[in-house]
């Protein structure tokens, strides 16, 4: 049951291809496949409006809530 996983680690290469490990086991990956600035992947907690990292194109961006 993966009632408590976690993330164990993160990593973000140069190209921007994100991966992510969790408590158990499984790894989670994105890769790039766009350099035209459209966003390929977001994190970002639940249901918070914090600062979060978004991937668009060829670039990392931080993106923040401005209310």
């Amino acid at each position: 049951m993966n009632e408590h996983v976690f993330v164990e680690d993160c990593k973000i290469n140069i190209f921007g291809d994100l991966e992510i490990k969790l408590s158990n086991g499984n790894i989670f990956e994105a890769i790039v496949d766009s350099s035209s600035g459209d966003e390929c992947w977001r994190l970002f907690e639940k249901n918070s409006k914090e600062d979060h990292f978004v991937m668009k194109g060829n670039r990392l961006v931080y993106e923040y809530d401005e209310e």
